[in-house]
């Protein structure tokens, strides 16, 4: 009789959580209204002051960041939508990885161990930069992941979103079609 309860319980959650996602009004993109929300919030934003030194040793913080075109990711290794995302990240960062005006910046609150086997399955060519969830959070929005912002020459970002399509080559598309061209816009 328990079993058959839970089962009941477990049946019903699924079929709730099925209606409340079909429910989800989509803009003409097909991303959900409440995520072009979150993404349209971070307009605007300055991103806070932060300080980290990478495993060559080098320092980047936002002070080495002005008067560049600056590409933020933050993403977690459990997030369908930021692994969909890595084989178009892969090719922005081998387009643009020689111009001197442009930076690419990776974030993950991962362990390093999680980093480095995401990065050689999903074969990750540019630097991941770890720290830590609420660290995450507060410099990147805390509106969700994946989130990916492009900052101005004078810090502010410029275009942002937050959340992407499970799909990878969906996924993937996006962001050559759609955020390379607002990068190039920037230069």
């Amino acid at each position: 009789m328990r079993v058959k309860t839970t089962l009941t319980l477990v049946l019903l959650i699924v079929i709730l959580s099925i209606c409340e996602t079909g429910q989800a009004q989509s803009n003409n993109n097909g991303k959900p209204k409440d995520l072009e929300l979150l993404s349209k919030e971070l307009i605007g934003y300055k991103l806070p002051s932060f300080k980290v030194k990478l495993k060559n040793g080098s320092i980047i913080n936002s002070s080495n960041l002005k008067n560049k075109v600056v590409f933020v990711n933050f993403w977690f290794a459990g997030c369908s939508p930021c692994m969909a995302e890595m084989d178009g990240l892969n090719k922005l960062y081998d387009t643009l990885k020689n111009n001197k005006d442009f930076v690419f910046l990776s974030f993950t609150y991962d362990s390093v161990d999680i980093t480095e086997k995401t990065a050689k399955k999903k074969h990750i060519k540019y630097t991941v930069i770890n720290m830590s969830k609420d660290e995450c959070a507060r410099i990147g929005g805390g509106k969700g992941y994946p989130t990916s912002l492009i900052l101005g020459r004078n810090g502010i970002v410029k275009w942002a979103s937050v959340g992407g399509p499970t799909d990878e080559e969906i996924a993937s598309g996006d962001i050559m079609l759609v955020v390379y061209p607002k990068i190039k816009s920037e230069f």
